[in-house]
Order: structure tokens, then sequence, then C-alpha cells
């Protein structure tokens, strides 16, 4: 996924878990919740839709607790 991004960019994960329901979370740098989207795939497209520019943190939820996290630049 291109890092920093402008107007989209797909989130992809890679796991050997079978897991057919996502969630991906979007926080700003303070904790807040920016944006909460779930998926059915090992991939979705985040639009940006009106986020700010600046830096976000992403946290990738499953039934069992995180998958995955990192950080997200929007230009």
């Amino acid at each position: 996924n291109p890092n920093p991004f402008k107007n989209k960019t797909t989130i992809k994960i890679k796991t050997e878990k079978k897991i057919s329901d996502y969630s991906f979370i979007l926080y700003d740098l303070y904790g807040k919740i920016i944006r909460k989207q779930n998926f059915y795939y090992n991939h979705f497209e985040l639009e940006r839709n009106n986020l700010p520019p600046g830096m976000y943190i992403y946290k990738i939820y499953y039934s069992e607790g995180i998958l995955g996290f990192g950080k997200l630049i929007v230009e």
C-alpha cells in the first residue's frame, strides 16, 4: 500500500489464518477513532474522503483480537 497516499490506498492483509471478517480502525495520534470499516476479504480500498493531511495509526481486528497495526500518512 502506498504510504503516504493522497486519495485512496489498498490495505492488504497477509495471514495464514482462515479469517473472513475484519475490522479496520483508524485513530488520530491522540487515540481518537477517526474511522471504522468492516471488510470480508484480505484487502480493501481505504478512501481518503475528508481525512485531513497527517499521520494516523491503524489497527486491524478479527474475532480473536488484534491482527496487525501500523501508521498511515495522508498527504
